[in-house]
């Protein structure tokens, strides 16, 4: 057997590696992106036996598997990076497709420059002449025309560009670290492959002997890394959307009216939710002068000039400037950036009168997630306008800034600080109206800008209560469901009973939003954490709370005192220090049982 040959199939072990460890995982919890490393190696398979073909028989049918070998891994790897950078909640290969011609160029001019080069390679029959020669037991060493070396050179730099500069940019924005170690992997083995396949094989394989089938091997591995990471990460949700992408405490696709009264409490609320907006890779525009808004964050937020000067944040001032826009839109165009956009506008009283629709049908530019800040002064708000104003318009969500007390704080006769940063026990009974005791948890939240989340399952009423309320993410446990999945809107599906999913996406919204606060709230706690005993899901809890120990993150922990074991409940209560009780009375009080304030 010669040298090349032995070399192939040694090469061949990690695809095959890498296939074993596929085929055994859960089909879906990683949208396409498991496809897509499936057909790599498939690829990678079918460039190799090729490559044994061709030196053992010297057939030219075998080249030309190789060569189309190559195309279809470098086209598998562009696809892979752009739905990393534009879909990653795709669940096919034809509906992520649709939306990476929607939204960039690149992707198809990267296809026909592909294209190109294995056509030109193909046709010319003296370059796959000498490529079938290569290798052979004599050692041929292939020999290009200096034409086509240079056109495989130029050919070479923008198919390696346009991966990278995409994988580059969701390392930019993803925050958490397996997320972001997984990403390097991408990168670094998709500079290995074009390296080899490009360079190694067609420039410098006439100076080094046996560099192409060396370099195969060292890209193989890369890829099998990258299956075993994808694979072997704890919590598997990886590549849901919400770890790509930092999440916004404005969702794109919807409106939203904001009472305020001009003061610190609505700056800071803005500030925030521009903040991680911006940070999610869109911009924000504001449509109206808003003055004291414009005051108010270059005073109060360190970002605000540089968002300005970056043209991440756009006044009227600045929307006229025809450079700036403009090139802007062609780093949209080209896909290089997040082209997302939240606009900005204040209403007058007169505007309550009138009726809008939807958000999608009035957007100039359908393939560019919008989302809309109405800003409404509350002197000029009179409640039955406004209450009217919804009504018409049911796709906006109401945020009252404009009250300065907390409504869940309130009902304690305490403030927002002291409740910050507490781990609450909340315990009620089956007829308390806890639902509502949560949703002033939740609006005391967003009021102070604070990231706000429930972990609960299917079948709760508290689930019922809250489904879609735009601003509180909702990660519900499903027994319908066998693998982590997102919908458009942002509910998150995880199986139930997987502490491990519900820890893993606590780290995520954690991490994904270091500069703010958490407000976390976890219902039907046996339906997140397996156990047959008590013991069992008591420990769960424990973790939890430990994962949960920052002081900028508050949590309550909802149990009913009623179908809960007395043993269960009593060890529970040992691990909170802060614990309240809502009473059922005809007044539903809710009274602090026991504090560390």
């Amino acid at each position: 057997m010669s040298t090349p040959v032995y070399l192939d199939l040694v090469a061949m072990v990690a695809p095959a590696l890498s296939l074993w460890l596929l085929f055994r995982q859960k089909p879906s919890f990683v949208g396409i992106a498991r496809e897509n490393l499936i057909w790599l190696n498939i690829y990678f398979f079918l460039i190799l036996a090729a490559d044994i073909d061709r030196i053992l028989t010297q057939n030219v049918l075998a080249t030309y598997a190789m060569l189309v070998g190559f195309f279809l891994v470098a086209v598998n790897f562009g696809h892979a990076a752009a739905v990393v950078q534009f879909c990653p909640e795709a669940r096919t290969w034809g509906e992520s497709v649709r939306i990476i011609l929607k939204r960039t160029m690149l992707f198809p001019l990267f296809l026909l420059i592909l294209g190109t080069w294995l056509a030109v390679t193909i046709v010319f029959d003296p370059v796959t002449s000498s490529l079938t020669s290569y290798g052979n037991e004599a050692y041929v060493l292939p020999t290009f025309p200096a034409w086509y070396t240079a056109l495989t050179v130029a050919v070479a730099v923008p198919i390696v560009l346009y991966p990278s500069l995409m994988l580059l940019s969701s390392l930019r924005r993803a925050q958490t670290s397996y997320t972001r170690n997984s990403l390097l992997l991408m990168l670094s083995s998709w500079l290995c492959f074009p390296t080899v396949g490009l360079v190694v094989f067609f420039l410098l394989s006439p100076m080094i002997p046996f560099s192409y089938e060396l370099g195969l091997i060292i890209s193989s591995t890369l890829y099998c890394l990258l299956a075993v990471s994808i694979r072997s990460l704890p919590g598997t949700t990886r590549f849901l959307k919400s770890s790509l992408f930092p999440q916004s405490l404005i969702k794109f696709g919807k409106r939203y009216l904001v009472l305020h009264d001009s003061g610190t409490r609505t700056v800071s609320f803005l500030s925030s939710a521009f903040r991680s907006t911006i940070e999610a890779g869109a911009k924000v525009v504001l449509k109206s002068p808003a003055t004291w808004l414009v005051e108010g964050l270059s005073g109060s937020d360190s970002r605000f000039n540089e968002w300005t000067e970056n043209g991440k944040f756009v006044t009227p001032s600045t929307i006229s400037d025809d450079k700036r826009s403009g090139k802007e839109g062609l780093s949209d165009k080209f896909g290089l950036s997040q082209t997302a956009i939240v606009f900005v506008k204040e209403l007058e009283r007169q505007d309550l009168q009138s009726s809008m629709g939807s958000i999608a049908r009035e957007s100039k530019n359908p393939n560019e997630p919008e989302a809309e800040v109405l800003l409404l002064e509350s002197s000029k708000a009179p409640r039955p306008q406004v209450a009217d104003f919804l009504q018409k318009n049911a796709d906006v969500e109401l945020v009252n800034l404009s009250e300065a007390s907390d409504p869940f704080s309130t009902l304690l006769n305490l403030d927002h600080p002291k409740i910050e940063g507490s781990k609450i026990l909340l315990e009620y009974s089956s007829n308390a109206n806890f639902e509502d005791v949560v949703k002033k948890f939740f609006d005391e939240g967003i009021a102070n800008a604070e990231m706000c989340a429930l972990f609960t399952s299917k079948s709760s009423k508290l689930y019922r209560s809250l489904k879609g309320k735009r601003m509180v993410r909702i990660v519900v446990a499903s027994s319908l469901v066998s693998v982590p999945d997102e919908s458009p809107d942002g509910e998150i599906q995880i199986p139930d009973k997987e502490l491990g999913l519900v820890t893993s996406l606590v780290t995520d919204f954690f991490e994904n939003n270091m500069f703010v606060a958490l407000s976390f709230v976890f219902d039907s706690i046996t339906e997140l954490i397996r156990g047959e005993r008590w013991e069992q899901v008591y420990s769960g809890i424990k973790q939890l709370i430990e994962l949960l120990s920052p002081s900028t993150v508050t949590a309550i922990f909802l149990v009913n005192i009623e179908t809960t074991e007395p043993r269960f409940l009593g060890a529970l209560r040992g691990l909170f220090s802060v614990q309240m009780r809502l009473d059922d009375t005809q007044g539903q009080a809710l009274r602090v049982a026991k504090a560390a304030f």
